[in-house]
């Protein structure tokens, strides 16, 4: 007996176009007992071309930019920490004192749109902390070599 099972199908006119057998048997094997339903619209997470940007180019420009500013030598992880932690967060409360922190949110789960907004706010912050303007994903860019 399958304890958790995810199937995917679309729904037209009231009905699933694929996998209602599937569907059918787990209900089968479930039978007389106390079971939950959860029904969400499939989204488009993020793709591997927006990962490959992310750290191939605003992660990398920016580990440049802290290594020029700050003098510190970052590797890829730290500074994708630094990045969620100023542009992906999530304001945490001490009940106790009620003193608020910021804890740095996945983006694992992030779909398309929601990764872009995030390298929106990746290349803003970048911007006003490193003065540097970082790339759109299908701009080129000019080194000046002085």
């Amino acid at each position: 007996m399958i304890k958790k099972v995810q199937i995917k199908s679309k729904v037209v006119d009231g009905n699933l176009t694929r996998n209602r057998k599937f569907l059918v048997n787990c209900l089968k094997d479930h039978e007389g007992k106390e079971i939950v339903i959860t029904i969400e619209r499939k989204r488009k997470k993020h793709s591997d071309l927006q990962r490959g940007y992310y750290f191939g180019v605003i992660v990398s420009l920016i580990r440049e930019a802290i290594f020029i500013e700050w003098g510190e030598k970052m590797d890829s992880n730290e500074v994708h920490e630094l990045l969620k932690t100023n542009c992906n967060w999530k304001e945490q409360a001490n009940k106790r004192t009620g003193e608020i922190i910021r804890v740095a949110g996945s983006i694992k789960q992030h779909t398309t749109s929601e990764q872009e907004e995030f390298h929106e706010d990746c290349r803003r912050w970048a911007k006003e902390w490193f003065n540097i303007d970082i790339p759109l994903p299908n701009e080129q860019i000019e080194i000046q070599v002085d």
